[in-house]
């Protein structure tokens, strides 16, 4: 069976707009009026967006993998490592060795690695732990890639200032290079 979900999701929002839109209007309640707008507007950013969720979630795991290997190799330069962030790396490979991965294969290793980073920046925080400004470093300096990223995710929803654009498919092959 073809799968029907964008023509599904064009028609409900024809549906607001011609049906709902018009009923809440006349009913003069500001605030159904408000969310009917918002409603329609968060479905037609999912059309935009549906067939980049996959790529998307891939570019964001391969930078938190990017983030923890280049902890990983800190603490091993300081003889130090971490046993469960080594498995959340491998796993998270392992997922984006699959040609499509999809955003659902995604999730699990994506929230693990980014657990065992949070974990790791925490504990060097309530020490005095000699690595804690390098690590903090990579972690911030690498998070700066995921934020470009849900900047771009974001772009049809109009919070950039005016004229700042973004071409999904181009951001996404430099997140793949």
């Amino acid at each position: 069976m073809a799968d029907q979900t964008m023509d599904g999701l064009r028609a409900c929002i024809a549906s607001l707009e011609m049906v709902v839109a018009p009923a809440v209007t006349a009913s003069g309640d500001k605030l159904a009026q408000e969310q009917v707008k918002l409603i329609g507007k968060y479905l037609s950013f999912l059309v935009d967006r549906l067939d980049y969720t996959d790529p998307v979630a891939r570019a964001e795991l391969s930078t938190y993998l990017e983030i923890g290997r280049t902890v990983q190799a800190s603490l091993a330069r300081e003889g130090r490592g971490d046993p469960k962030l080594d498995e959340s790396l491998a796993d998270g490979k392992a997922v984006l060795e699959r040609a499509n991965a999809s955003q659902a294969d995604v999730e699990h290793p994506l929230r693990a690695v980014k657990a065992d980073l949070s974990r790791i920046v925490r504990a060097m925080g309530e020490t005095s732990d000699p690595m804690r400004k390098e690590v903090e470093k990579i972690v911030r300096d690498g998070s700066f890639k995921v934020v470009r990223l849900q900047r771009v995710w974001m772009e049809p929803q109009g919070w950039e200032q005016p004229g700042i654009t973004f071409d999904i498919d181009e951001e996404l092959k430099a997140f793949s290079s």
